[in-house]
């Protein structure tokens, strides 16, 4: 085929190829971009739905926690204007509101308040009465947005119902309604949480959308009035790194193709150089450098070109001979200058120069491993090598290798081995087997006479060393004998240089003595001001015990308060829940879930009265032998309920023939109890909790522990160690150092008063032990207490 024919048929192949891969890179690019374009929307959309959702939770707690009140159901029977200052109007900036109406079942207006500056306006609620009551058609909760004239309010309503209707299926007394307006600065705050541009607009179609082709991402959402019909639009708008980096990406592929193209052009033009340009450049340079050689290829092809080359080639076949001979001298000159080169780059160390010597011997032989053996009481140890191998041992028992025994011969002479496999080295030397070695070439180091070491070189196929590179060997093994010799002249210099040290030592030591002397001044100085500092740390631990003083002094104020307050409440629980119990047995049995209901809450409410009793009471134990793994026991039958409730899985690691312990039963039950109820809270989910017990030695125990159990006869023997570990959501390390402060609680109002940690660490205080607690966010909290075992 002639080379214009070539060329099209290549223009052709590289035109389809550029065409089909074009086609698919674009519709790929597509693709993937609506693909990015509709992930990158909802997720967007997501988290936009998430902060506005926390944003209205406090106008939403404040309609639903107040509407579902007694006190508010008495409250819109029997209007009270103190009563609703003091719990309504002070609570609007508590929850964010900025207006509260109250209206009755006849959609009269029974109270209203506002913090806005001169509106009288917002005296009624901007809904019509008689629309009031649809809005709780079926439901007991309504949400929408309304027209004022200080702008749009977003307006959260409820039924009022009694607290005792907990599923709110009840009849309503009234309806309450609270509202918040939307302001700029709000519009702003919102806008700032979702990292979004936010606006308010009348009509979504007024609005004009940047392309998201520019890398923002856009969507609105439509807030509804009391009749459900749009009062606002809430328009979004974000820039979008993911969909900027797309078009960044689809440019740079566009820039690729554009590359593609001209490479291939570049292709073309090469494979014109090579087929053409080259061909003659070739020819004409083997007539101008009279050899053949760069005629190989073209000899074997069918054109003009192969034609003139072999006619070349039959000009230069007698040249070959002489051409290897130059090629030969010039190696030969080459491994001359690395000699030189390496003895020019001597330095002072002379385990350095002995390495320079071993990789210059290795590349002038072309070796497969080059090595530097000495003989060290029948080990024999590698101290220089040139491409060694990653797993080779540079240290073995001498016996049975060839570097060995070459040491050993005390010979010379150099040593030539060129069939290593056919030797009994085969079998006594590893390294022959291991690395396939076929060739060994050795030249013996001597120092004083004597052989010292071997520059050996290995190859792992079979070669034939010429005389002038075993030459070159030997000048190298010369130039090591010559390194050795100084070194060892340099370690009898430092052996005389070390006597001379111990002696400038002995004499040191007088020196000593004197100066001791004079240090004996520096530590009465070093006592004095010893003392000054505990002086310093006397006085802040004073400090610090006053502090605590003036708090027991606080604390013991609250209980007072605690105990009065709960004892004037536990009476009345007792009343209702002995009428809870005559109407149990009195009512239809498809009721009586709503008398367990009741049950359970009075139940709740006497164990927060009971746990402010705790609080408050005097701190007295009743003592007794316990075997702690039987109250561990207990105190897990008492949470089953919780246990069942939440699919938690307990695991039990409790100690075998534990000793009894000196404690109060119920005290530490109670302990056990509250410690267990607040790892099964921190795991809503499904998860583990592992109670352990074992007995543990006073000097094995943590410093810190050591240094809060107090009382010298505490000091020894063993110590009861008690541990609960949750897989819950854990502790932030700031509330940490806040966690066993009374009334201190991150579970909210509904859930506990913050008492029970506050009583555990009073219970266990009593008993003379340890509590303290471990924590990691999303990783768990340990609970260790620590008594003293009898």
């Amino acid at each position: 085929m002639r080379i214009r024919a070539r060329l099209v048929h290549l223009l052709i192949f590289l035109a389809v190829i550029f065409l089909t891969v074009f086609i698919i890179q674009k519709r790929y690019e597509q693709q993937r971009l609506i693909q990015l374009l509709g992930s990158v929307q909802a997720e967007r959309e997501y988290v936009f739905d998430k902060i506005a959702s926390l944003q209205q939770k406090p106008l939403q707690t404040f309609a639903y926690d107040y509407s579902f009140w007694d006190e508010m159901v008495n409250f819109v029977n029997a209007p009270n204007k103190k009563w609703a200052v003091e719990n309504i109007e002070f609570s609007l900036n508590t929850y964010q509101a900025n207006a509260v109406w109250v209206y009755n079942l006849d959609n009269r207006l029974v109270y209203s308040v506002h913090n806005i500056d001169g509106e009288a306006g917002l005296m009624e609620m901007p809904v019509p009465p008689s629309a009031i009551s649809s809005l709780f058609a079926g439901t007991p909760f309504c949400h929408f947005f309304a027209e004022t004239p200080k702008g749009l309010m977003e307006i959260y309503g409820a039924a009022i119902q009694s607290s005792v209707d907990v599923k709110r299926e009840g009849p309503a007394v009234g309806y309450l309604f609270c509202g918040r307006l939307w302001i700029k600065e709000y519009i702003n705050e919102l806008s700032q949480l979702t990292g979004s541009a936010v606006a308010l607009v009348d009509s979504v179609k007024s609005q004009v959308y940047p392309a998201a082709s520019k890398g923002r991402i856009n969507f609105s959402r439509a807030l509804f009035g009391w009749d459900n019909q749009p009062v606002k639009y809430l328009v979004v708008s974000a820039t979008s790194v993911a969909i900027t980096s797309a078009r960044k990406l689809a440019v740079q592929v566009a820039i690729l193709f554009l590359s593609f193209f001209m490479v291939i052009l570049i292709i073309v033009s090469i494979f014109i150089y090579y087929w053409i340009s080259i061909p003659l450049k070739l020819i004409t340079l083997s007539l101008e450098k009279g050899n053949s050689v760069f005629l190989n290829k073209m000899k074997k092809q069918s054109t003009e070109f192969g034609d003139i080359s072999r006619m070349v080639d039959s000009f230069f076949i007698q040249r070959k001979t002489i051409l290897e001979e130059i090629s030969e001298r010039k190696r030969t000159q080459e491994a001359l200058s690395k000699v030189n080169s390496c003895f020019v780059s001597f330095g002072t160390e002379p385990d350095r120069n002995i390495q320079l010597i071993t990789e210059t011997a290795g590349q002038i032989l072309d070796a497969t491993c080059m090595l530097y053996n000495r003989n060290h009481d029948g080990i024999l140890v590698t101290k220089a090598s040139w491409n060694e191998p990653a797993d080779f041992s540079r240290s073995d028992l001498g016996q049975g290798h060839i570097c060995f025994d070459v040491i050993n011969a005390q010979d010379s002479q150099p040593v030539i081995l060129e069939d290593l496999q056919h030797t009994s080295y085969a079998h006594t030397d590893p390294n022959v087997k291991k690395y396939n070695l076929q060739s060994y070439v050795s030249c013996p180091v001597q120092l004083k006479g004597r052989t010292v070491a071997s520059l050996c070189a290995v190859f792992t196929s079979s070669v034939r060393v010429s005389e002038y590179y075993l030459n070159l060997l030997q000048v190298l093994g010369k130039a090591a004998s010559i390194e050795e010799d100084r070194k060892h002249t340099e370690e009898i210099f430092k052996a005389q240089a070390l006597e001379l040290d111990n002696a400038l030592k002995e004499a040191l030591k007088s020196r000593e003595v004197l100066l001791s002397m004079l240090e004996d001044n520096q530590l009465n100085k070093i006592k004095l001001e010893q003392s000054v500092q505990e002086l310093a740390d006397a006085y802040s631990k004073l400090k610090e015990s006053q502090e605590e003083v003036i708090q027991a002094e606080k604390f013991g104020a609250i209980g007072q308060l605690a105990s009065s307050v709960a004892h004037e409440v536990r009476n009345p629980l007792a009343i209702i829940m002995q009428s809870i119990e005559y109407l149990g047995n009195r009512v239809p049995a498809e009721h009586r879930d709503i008398i367990e209901v009741a049950a359970n809450s009075i139940r709740r409410a006497n164990t927060i009265v009971g746990t402010l009793l705790d609080f408050s009471k005097a701190k007295k134990l009743s003592m007794g032998l316990e075997d702690v793994n039987s109250i561990l026991e207990d105190a897990l039958t008492l949470t089953n309920y919780s246990n069942l409730k939440n699919q938690i899985q307990v695991v039990k690691e409790l100690g075998s023939e534990l000793p009894k312990v000196s404690v109060d039963r119920q005290k530490i039950e109670q302990v056990f109890v509250n410690i267990i109820l607040n790892a099964m809270q921190s795991m809503p989910g499904a998860g583990h909790l592992f109670v352990r017990s074992y007995l543990i030695k006073f000097n094995n125990l943590k410093e810190e522990i050591k240094n809060k159990i107090q009382g010298p006869a505490l000091s020894m023997g063993n110590f009861l160690t008690i541990e609960v570990e949750d897989e819950g959501v854990g502790i932030p390390e700031e509330n940490l150092q806040n966690i066993f402060r009374p009334f201190f609680t991150t579970k909210g109002a509904m859930t506990g008063i913050g008492l029970g940690l506050s009583v555990v660490k009073d219970i266990i205080a009593l008993h003379n032990g340890y509590v303290g607690i471990e924590s990691r966010v999303n990783k768990g909290t340990k609970v260790t207490i620590v008594l003293k075992a009898d």
